[in-house]
């Protein structure tokens, strides 16, 4: 049989698909030639997301030595808000606040720098096996390839094609973008950002969140709901209800701004991530449902998936039977597993009284141990 148009096809370009062609540039890099990331639209492209850049995504980018010259506002402080107590982290440079299109677009570039081959405007409309390969489906017209992945998001092509029979796991959130006086409003003079739980005896499964934001030089805050649905048996909140609440008790009427809102899938350790030939990564595969982090769980992703793919070419076995395993075994996939039983047990366990305190004291151990962490990437990096 002839050989494939590409040993590899990546659809989307995301964190998750260009970290995964960008370690996979460093582990094989004679596999890159003949690798191709397919992304439906061109960057800059919009993306619903807080923005946050915690220490995982920092070591990501430094161990790919990426420097990406991307604008962004620097957290020294987080807010933690549950029923009028607030508990506050003061620690510098805790995380980042960027805007998704502005990072997204660094990271292409930094990609198609390093012989990353990305085809932009090229939505890939189904796929099917034939024979040995997989054959592929877009607008301009069909190619084939050995391995597919998907990095396309949580309603992905990639992943719908599978056809896998699993229980629901799609997570909500709905934002605005709101104008600020970077001057005035504390959450720009502190650095802060702010996370509110109050809305979770309602039926929210997350939290509130108020993010200041740099949006082409321009201050605003970003502002929105995280609804994981980790606990899907609970019935659902009443999201833009939550959102319209809290922004009110801020002094914003929700009619005046437009509210856009997209879904997420949340990690479940015994779902299926692979068939033969074919890998799901990023948000196809699932993020965390604690906080809804998703850039630095994308990022990490990469490090599985090209692993999986260098050892694959090395040994001619694609079937990839062993992908989920080694994903548990990596420290994104031990780190997920954690964090999604602990959502399970803080968003069920919230609504009610008598564990109300425990699950919001591990809530906070679960963001004390992040900070301890984070100042152990920061103190190593810089010696």
């Amino acid at each position: 049989m002839a050989k494939p148009d590409y040993e590899i096809v990546i659809v989307g370009a995301g964190p998750a698909g260009l970290s995964t062609a960008l370690h996979l540039q460093r582990l094989q890099p004679e596999l890159l030639p003949a690798t191709l990331v397919l992304e439906k639209v061109s960057h800059p492209r919009t993306k619903l997301c807080g923005g946050g850049l915690s220490w995982r995504a920092e070591r990501v980018l430094r161990n790919l030595s990426l420097e990406l010259a991307i604008p962004s506002f620097p957290v020294h402080e987080a807010h933690f808000v549950f029923r009028g107590q607030t508990i506050r982290f003061q620690v510098k440079d805790m995380l980042r606040i960027t805007r998704r299109d502005v990072f997204d677009a660094a990271l292409a570039d930094a990609a198609r720098s390093r012989g990353v081959k990305l085809q932009e405007n090229t939505p890939v409309l189904g796929w099917k096996r034939q024979g040995e390969y997989i054959l592929v489906h877009t607008p301009e017209g069909e190619l084939t390839t050995r391995v597919l992945v998907g990095a396309d998001g949580a309603n992905g092509t990639v992943r719908l094609g599978m056809g896998l029979p699993e229980k629901p796991r799609v997570s909500r959130l709905m934002e605005i973008l709101t104008p600020a006086d970077d001057q005035t409003l504390p959450e720009y003079r502190n650095n802060t950002v702010v996370f509110d739980f109050s809305w979770v005896p309602n039926g929210v499964q997350g939290y509130y969140w108020d993010f200041p934001s740099y949006v082409k030089g321009r201050p605003f805050m970003n502002r929105g709901v995280f609804d994981s649905r980790v606990v899907p048996q609970l019935p659902k909140g009443a999201l833009k209800d939550s959102l319209m609440a809290a922004l009110e008790q801020r002094g914003i009427s929700l009619n005046q701004h437009s509210l856009e809102g997209h879904p997420e899938r949340w990690f479940d350790p015994s779902a299926t991530y692979s068939q033969p030939q074919v890998l799901l990564a990023g948000d196809a595969a699932g993020i965390e449902p604690l906080m809804g982090e998703g850039i630095a769980y994308a990022l990490q992703y990469g490090e599985v998936v090209s692993q999986a793919l260098a050892d694959a070419w090395r040994s001619e076995d694609f079937r990839f039977v062993d992908y989920r395993e080694r994903l548990l075994k990596h420290s994104v996939g031990r780190s997920l597993t954690l964090k999604t039983r602990l959502a399970h047990f803080a968003y069920g366990g919230l609504r009610w009284s008598p564990v109300m305190r425990l699950s919001w004291m591990i809530v906070n151990l679960v963001f004390r141990l992040s900070l301890i962490k984070m100042h152990r990437f920061n103190y190593f990096w810089t010696r």
